[in-house]
């Protein structure tokens, strides 16, 4: 997919009522956020010649989190792709579900550990390496947005995420909105972030919807035996580019005959971002989604 041109990232998409335009649009930064990573004083003129005010690509050290901060009047756009490198593979991996660990890293207080599981309780168990990179975003672009003059306070933010990092970003969103407006969350291809009472705290402050690509196997490779689920409102893009906001069934790709008899199924090849641009270039042309 290209990700150099204007037209694949226009500001008309984010600004429209349909759901499916916006998430079009943060497709496109998704794409331009994978490209960018190696290539970053390249796409950082890339961004500011389609029209952003501020423009920071960024690495979050601990976890090798990459992100896009943007800014365009008092809209504030972070962008969050997914695995690019071993330490992010690692991030994948890492799913037992102690989010107390955090607690012993970053509370310097004396405390027991059974008062530590019940401050942890509060939030709810989780993915400890989505959780992880998602707390380092919340101090990596804090730190950077005050840097670089941006009043958070003020500010409408909108985060998106493709793969960990849709997972990321939303504990990203949930840190964030205890102290920041968050207008909307969408992600792409995320496996579930945590377990049934992260999603309702999460649910009960954010605006958020995810996408799945039913022949996108990734979102199904979490810890199901762990509680896990997805957060915000589920839609699904179907291999024939239309959205239900209910799954037909779990994953199984031998059930999806109008994929073609010569169209080998490829769950990895399905999860990328393009792959996503183009059911929703598709689907966007007929139909709406009022958000």
């Amino acid at each position: 997919m290209p990700t150099n041109k204007k037209d694949d990232v226009n500001f008309k998409d984010f600004k429209s009522k349909n759901l499916l335009d916006v998430s079009y649009f943060f497709a496109n930064l998704l794409n331009i956020g994978y490209k960018s990573i190696d290539l970053k004083n390249k796409y950082t003129k890339v961004l500011k010649d389609i029209g952003f005010d501020k423009v920071y690509l960024g690495n979050c050290k601990e976890t090798d989190s990459e992100y896009m901060l943007l800014t365009k009047g008092k809209n504030v756009i972070l962008v969050v792709p997914g695995t690019e490198s071993k330490k992010d593979v690692k991030v994948d991996v890492s799913s037992n579900a102690y989010v107390y660990k955090m607690l012993n890293d970053y509370d310097k207080a004396k405390m027991s550990m059974a008062k530590k599981l019940k401050k942890a309780m509060k939030i709810g168990f989780v993915h400890w390496g989505f959780f992880y990179s998602g707390y380092c975003l919340y101090h990596d672009i804090s730190l950077q947005a005050r840097k670089m003059g941006i009043d958070l306070w003020s500010s409408k933010i909108f985060i998106t995420g493709h793969s960990l990092g849709a997972s990321s970003k939303s504990h990203l969103a949930y840190f964030m909105s205890r102290l920041f407006p968050i207008q909307l969350s969408v992600g792409f291809g995320s496996p579930d972030p945590g377990r049934r009472k992260f999603k309702k705290k999460h649910n009960d402050v954010i605006k958020g919807y995810e996408f799945t690509r039913q022949s996108d196997i990734v979102p199904y490779s979490t810890l199901g035996v762990l509680g896990f689920k997805g957060v915000g409102v589920r839609l699904f893009l179907t291999s024939v580019n239309k959205v239900l906001f209910k799954n037909v069934g779990f994953f199984n790709p031998l059930r999806w005959k109008d994929r073609g008899k010569n169209k080998k199924y490829d769950g990895t090849h399905d999860h990328y971002i393009p792959q996503y641009i183009k059911s929703l270039s598709i689907a966007r042309k007929n139909e709406t989604i009022a958000f």
